[in-house]
Parts: structure tokens; sequence; C-alpha cells
């Protein structure tokens, strides 16, 4: 129990702003992530075929070529899906905390300890954004926060 109440803190409100902002920002963050990731293999793919266009690769060169690109597509569709649900998992918890937010009722510790516990299990179950990105996304989101 002390050790509960140490990571408890004493302003519930905040925490559960602060658990909404962290929803939005995790979905916000995932979406723009695999929107990057898409266009970056999209345009590696068409700089290969226009690369291979301009030197005259063979047949079996192209095969070759083609066979890497579908397990890079296969991936990234496996990506997408995992990061799509993370997405509206989030989206879901962040709509119940607005909800939550709107119709003002006290907001309990206990209220926050399984919020915060459902956002620990999103993130423990789901694939990971890497963090050079969220660092650099990071600053940008508390930019936008502040103004």
């Amino acid at each position: 129990i002390d050790i509960v109440d140490s990571f408890l803190p004493t302003d519930q409100v905040s925490t559960k702003t602060g658990q909404v902002q962290n929803c939005h920002w995790d979905s916000r963050l995932r979406g723009e992530w695999i929107c990057r990731v898409w266009f970056t293999v999209s345009a590696l793919a068409l700089s290969g075929v226009v690369v291979g266009a301009a030197i005259g690769i063979s047949l079996f060169e192209v095969v070759l070529g083609v066979a890497a690109v579908i397990r890079l597509l296969a991936w990234l569709l496996l990506e997408q899906r995992a990061q799509s649900a993370a997405q509206k998992r989030m989206k879901k918890l962040h709509g119940y905390l607005s909800r939550a937010e709107e119709e003002g009722g006290p907001t309990t510790a206990t209220d926050v300890c399984l919020v915060q516990a459902a956002i620990f299990e999103h993130r423990r179950i789901c694939p990971s954004v890497p963090d050079w990105y969220y660092w650099v996304r990071r600053k940008a989101y508390e930019g936008e926060a502040g103004s």
C-alpha cells in the first residue's frame, strides 16, 4: 500500500488531464508514424523502379527486387494493422476520459489508477514507435499544447 500511495498524485484532476493529453498524443503519434513509414517505403520502391529502368536491369533482377518489395509490403501491412489497433484503443480510452471530464464527477484515486493501468497495458502489448521519432515530435506537441 505504501508503494501505491507514493505513486498516486495528490491532485487526481491534474493527473486525469495529463492522461487525456497522453492518450491524444499517443494516438496522434502512431498515426503520423505509420504515414511516414508508408511514405518512406513508397519513395524507396518508386526510386528503385526508376533507377532500375534507367540502368536497364535484367528480368531476374526485377523478380528479385519484386520479392524483396513484397516482403517489405507484407511487414508494412502488418505494422499498419497493429498500429491502427493501438491507435483505436487509445482513442477509445481518450473518449472515456473526455466523457468523464465533461460529466464533472469527482475523480478518485481508484479512477486514476485504473486509467493508468489501462495505459500501461496498452503500451505493453502494442507495437512501439521509435524513441527518436517520439523525441522529435514531442517538442512540436508541447509547443502546440503551450500555445
